[in-house]
């Protein structure tokens, strides 16, 4: 009888040996509201044993715990081991409870093995004695009615009224380019003419694709917006490939407007380089663009007589 009761507390003592150990200790049982009090949590366990790993930064998050240092896990002897230290502060007075902390593993077996630490309880005092009346306690973190923190409140305000300004910054200067455009539209600018000089400025002989591309494409836009696509210079090709097709511009027409303009995009925000020979017929292709709608519109204004 002597030795059964003797073999079973040797496997009690063993197996308990082999579980997950966890200490929760604190610096003090008594702290002042508001005081940070030092806790420290020292998770070991078998080298066997795999930790489903929780976020440990986001222990204790129904109470204000900051973490100030994460060591591990690291080996001891055939063990694993994590420290976590870190400051917990209380804003209530009386008997408050550290709550305890569970973990879970699986041991060799893939068993799930749940340990969890004591409760801690910490008696939180008034800063004031009994004698003292002018000066107020210390006060709780600020929160607005719903528990949603101040700090919260204040960025969101801020970015709200970073939004506003940019928008009005936005329509500020989309007003002054209109402005702008509506004071120089009494000059006629000749779109044929400018492909042809933007063909003899020998662009591409410097190595200015980029400017070169951007010109032409310009050119055109701005010849769309006169006539066909209002505002042609603040859309995407996309867009005004939508609007010619509302205006019932014939299909290969747009396609070609289309991919010129597109093309230049290409270049101009994708740093793509056609061959020289390509490049070199851009001002003869957007010259024949441009012809086809001014057809189109002597066509327009005829049938509209």
């Amino acid at each position: 009888m002597l030795w059964s009761v003797v073999f079973f507390v040797y496997c009690f003592v063993g197996r308990a040996s082999g579980m997950p150990q966890i200490d929760l200790r604190a610096d003090t049982t008594s702290v002042t509201l508001g005081q940070p009090l030092g806790i420290e949590l020292k998770l070991k366990y078998p080298l066997t044993f795999d930790l489903l790993n929780p976020d440990l930064r986001l222990l204790w998050s129904d109470v204000d715990f900051s973490l100030t240092e994460l060591i591990g896990p690291i080996n001891i002897d055939d063990s694993q081991q994590i420290v976590l230290r870190g400051n917990i502060q209380f804003f209530a007075l009386g008997q408050q409870t550290i709550p305890s902390v569970e973990f879970l593993f699986l041991d060799s077996k893939e068993d799930t093995i749940v340990s969890e630490s004591f409760p801690l309880t910490v008696s939180v005092n008034s800063v004031l004695s009994q004698d003292e009346e002018e000066i107020r306690d210390i006060k709780p973190p600020v929160y607005i009615t719903g528990g949603v923190p101040i700090w919260i409140a204040i960025v969101l305000v801020i970015l709200f009224f970073i939004v506003v300004a940019g928008g009005v910054y936005f329509l500020f200067r989309r007003y002054r380019r209109r402005s702008s455009c509506e004071l120089h539209k009494v000059v006629e600018v000749d779109f044929e003419a400018e492909f042809n000089r933007i063909a003899r400025m020998d662009l591409l002989e410097k190595g200015e694709i980029k400017t070169y591309y951007s010109l032409l494409s310009d050119n055109l836009r701005k010849f769309l917006e006169k006539v066909w696509v209002e505002e042609a210079m603040e859309k995407t090709t996309g867009e005004i490939e939508v609007i010619l097709r509302k205006r019932n511009v014939d299909n290969d027409l747009i396609r070609r407007t289309g991919l010129y303009l597109s093309t230049a995009d290409l270049v101009k925000f994708a740093r793509f380089h056609p061959d020289l020979d390509n490049a070199n017929n851009v001002p003869r292709l957007g010259l024949d663009i441009l012809h086809s709608f001014e057809k189109l519109n002597r066509q327009e204004e005829e049938n509209s007589r």
